[in-house]
């Protein structure tokens, strides 16, 4: 894992117990979990302390990212991990951000970002991503970076508490 990636607008880094309060604070935010399967709402310290230490495990080959902004303030997260086995071949790309940085273009910057990187570094095959049918901007967003539509799914969310109906696309890294 590359410990930092940049952008014009961001740094994609690692968690840090400075994320703290910024963590509890956008992903107890029931707008953005209800949008992920992983998520739990609410969303507490215990939490946010687990996920710093396991998106901060190097034994992985796992590829999560805090999203920050130029003063490294945490916006959100962006992952690639692995599906499966440990084997390297076939990924997930998961990604959430706070609410008060939706509708400006984050989110694209940093999911171009760690594909530029992961196209060299990771050589994966296919890259799988799901989105809930009820957030099209998310599919939109899968759509634009070449996501096909492989099928329905029904996925649970934790923060929902229930099965969800989804798309599950993925990204062939040799077609694009």
């Amino acid at each position: 894992m590359r410990d930092e990636i940049k952008t014009d607008r961001l740094i994609l880094r690692r968690f840090a117990d400075k994320d703290l309060a910024a963590l509890v604070d956008y992903a107890g935010d029931i707008d953005v979990a209800r949008a992920t399967a992983r998520l739990p709402h609410p969303y507490n310290h215990a939490d946010a302390v687990n996920w710093i230490s396991i998106s901060s495990d190097r034994s992985t080959s796992n590829h999560i990212y805090a999203i920050a902004d130029i003063d490294d303030g945490l916006m959100g997260c962006v992952s690639l991990t692995v599906l499966g086995s440990d084997s390297g071949s076939d990924w997930e790309l998961g990604y959430w951000l706070g609410q008060v940085h939706w509708h400006k273009g984050y989110m694209r910057e940093a999911v171009t970002a760690l594909l530029e990187f992961a196209r060299p570094a990771l050589a994966p095959v296919n890259i799988e991503a799901s989105a809930f049918k009820d957030n099209p901007r998310s599919l939109a967003l899968l759509t634009a970076f070449g996501f096909k539509r492989q099928k329905q799914a029904s996925t649970f969310c934790l923060a929902r508490g229930c099965t969800v109906a989804g798309k599950q696309l993925t990204l062939d890294l040799e077609e694009v």
